[in-house]
């Protein structure tokens, strides 16, 4: 009995057998190596943030525009060895390209004719074995955004195993224009260069890809790899006028659509910046996800207008259709007098 009353005492009083001053100097010990360890923690998760940064930064200046300074040496003297000359732009020439703004103010200008159109059909039966997606209800889209599109969602249907999302509305004539809200000749469908995408459900139906968080996420975070943009943010629908339209997607170009995504630009704001550049000043200069950099700056036209662009590095000058066009200069690769696209 006496034992266990012994026993008993040993573990409820054994602290007042260490002398007060020992006590407190344990006490003592303990806070700081508890400081100490704290402290360590949050270096540790400090150099983690820091590399991860660093490591973003290295593959994903993809999404990072670059500042007024190549890092590349090689590019620095190849944009000192631009030769330009003056190209004669008109107000048609205002009127087409990636970046033409079509919208309530800005009329679409219908071409004389379709050649800027492809069958999606075409593209999509290219995929002898299994189909990467389901086709929806538009029959054209501008050529060379199908081809990044298929592009993508095959990419998409890669990664994830996921054939279900449908790429449904693209070009839109003025007749199909005219049965919907948005007045005819004001839509971006009829650009070609869009498409809104959709996702079939386990119950079989379709619903707007936003409506699948995962699928949505994903489509978002690679668009800009392949040139497009999500057209109508719903935080920019002050800018573009256009409410929930999320999963309508536009194709702008891989430079333009890097700096979008990177700086959160519609594209009414990255005309109306890009504007603040142009040939005699400072150009735009931006790291594409591509690897390539770009030169871009912005000519008003008014009536037949000299535009200064490149006679030694492939450009595209397209129209913004508001009364300038935007020129983009790949300078990563030098080519022939004569050679240049434009």
């Amino acid at each position: 009995m006496s034992m266990n009353r012994d026993f008993h005492g040993f573990n409820t009083v054994s602290n007042s057998n260490i002398p007060r001053r020992e006590r407190k100097a344990r006490q003592q010990r303990v806070a700081i190596l508890s400081a100490f360890a704290v402290l360590a923690l949050m270096l540790i998760i400090g150099v983690a943030i820091i590399i991860s940064s660093l490591s973003e930064g290295k593959k994903g200046g993809e999404l990072e525009s670059n500042d007024d300074k190549y890092e590349n040496s090689e590019l620095m003297d190849a944009a000192k060895d631009i030769v330009y000359a003056s190209v004669t732009l008109s107000d048609a020439d205002v009127k087409k390209g990636t970046l033409v703004l079509v919208d309530r103010e800005h009329a679409y200008s219908f071409p004389e004719d379709n050649t800027h159109l492809a069958r999606i059909f075409t593209v999509y039966s290219a995929h002898a074995d299994a189909k990467p997606y389901i086709l929806g209800i538009s029959e054209f889209m501008e050529a060379e955004a199908l081809v990044n599109m298929d592009k993508l969602l095959t990419e998409y249907y890669k990664q994830t195993g996921d054939d279900n999302i449908v790429l449904n509305e693209a070009y839109r004539t003025y007749e199909e224009q005219d049965k919907l809200s948005i007045p005819a000749g004001h839509s971006d469908h009829h650009t070609g260069l869009g498409c809104t995408l959709k996702i079939v459900g386990a119950d079989d139906e379709k619903t707007d890809l936003n409506e699948d968080p995962e699928a949505y996420a994903w489509i978002v975070a690679n668009a800009h790899k392949y040139g497009f943009v999500v057209r109508y943010p719903e935080s920019k629908t002050e800018q573009t006028g256009i409410e929930g339209y999320e999963y309508y997607f536009r194709y702008v170009g891989v430079a333009h659509a890097t700096y979008m995504k990177a700086n959160d630009l519609c594209l009414e704001e990255y005309v109306e910046l890009v504007k603040n550049y142009s040939y005699d000043g400072e150009h735009l200069r931006v790291l594409g996800y591509d690897g390539k950099t770009y030169e871009i700056y912005y000519a008003a036209v008014d009536g037949d207008t000299a535009v200064k662009c490149p006679t030694n590095y492939n450009y595209t000058a397209s129209g913004t259709n508001e009364g300038g066009v935007i020129v983009t200069i790949d300078i990563t690769q030098k080519v022939t007098a004569g050679d240049s696209e434009g």
